[in-house]
């Protein structure tokens, strides 16, 4: 983002929506006294700040599987550049070490290109690539918002039979034929908005996987060495925050001490021997 006013705009499109769809149920069931000043006051004071909540619970829910899921998934040539080059690095260390750092996803390709990426272009291309990511998790926070959507009829309904069973008061009666097909109707416009804006997320991302491996093939000098000193200096820590987690001998501290000398050095391929040995050492039997 480059300024803060697009950041807010960004954390208030969520929270639009939680409103809307809000709004649209209360309209449905004919509670309309809830339109007057305060209520627009409300919303307005409020819209930011739900939005930044539903905006955490996409990232906590939905953020991998839109970035990293199958039902997303397209070929990315510039992902699988990058894979190789990890690979080849990681390809002298313990296997064990290896499944640990896959499974625990320590080593990011998309972040070393995104680094790489703000070091070596102009503004102009940064900002174009941070405006497909925003449009694709905008797309993803959407539709997730869209989700929460579809429960708020079922809540209401919960809360008036809660609300009624406390106080000890006559059950709701069953709602009429004219509301029950306007809920169905608004069922399904929120499934029409969920599947429009996930349908465009794969094309978004195969423009950007294109745009990515464009600016790796312009700017690719010594991607190696990059990869290779980023990668380290991920395996050094990782191996480092794995030792104070369990006991450990003195060796292998001096292993990782050595590790950090090299690195300092930017002898990256010794710092990831050494980091090596002190994980082979110190791994629990």
């Amino acid at each position: 983002m480059r300024t803060e006013a697009e950041q807010l705009l960004y954390y208030s499109i969520p929270g639009f929506f939680v409103f809307f769809f809000a709004f649209l149920f209360l309209i449905i069931i004919g509670y309309t006294s809830v339109f007057d000043i305060r209520g627009i006051t409300f919303i307005v004071a409020a819209v930011i700040p739900v939005g930044f909540i539903v905006y955490q619970a996409y990232v906590l829910i939905l953020y991998e599987k839109i970035w990293y899921g199958s039902f997303f998934k397209i070929q990315d040539p510039c992902k699988e550049f990058f894979q190789s080059y990890i690979s080849k690095v990681l390809e002298t260390l313990n296997e064990d070490l290896r499944e640990e750092l896959d499974k625990k996803k320590e080593i990011s390709w998309l972040h070393m290109h995104t680094f790489r990426l703000h070091d070596q272009e102009n503004q102009e291309l940064v900002d174009y690539s941070w405006r497909l990511i925003n449009l694709i998790n905008a797309r993803g926070v959407g539709a997730f918002t869209c989700i929460i959507a579809l429960f708020i009829p079922i809540g209401y309904l919960i809360y008036q039979y809660a609300y009624s069973a406390f106080l000890k008061l006559p059950m709701p009666a069953i709602p009429g034929y004219e509301t029950i097909v306007l809920v169905i109707l608004y069922y399904a416009s929120t499934i029409i908005f969920i599947a429009i804006l996930i349908k465009g997320i794969p094309r978004i991302k195969k423009h950007l996987s294109d745009f990515n491996l464009d600016v790796l093939i312009s700017k690719g000098q010594d991607l190696d060495q990059f990869v290779l000193g980023y990668v380290s200096a991920k395996v050094v820590c990782y191996v480092k925050y794995g030792l104070m987690e369990r006991k450990y001998n003195e060796k292998a501290g001096k292993l990782i001490d050595d590790a950090f000398e090299h690195l300092r050095k930017r002898e990256w391929r010794e710092s990831l021997k050494k980091a090596d040995d002190a994980y082979a050492i110190s791994k629990p039997n």
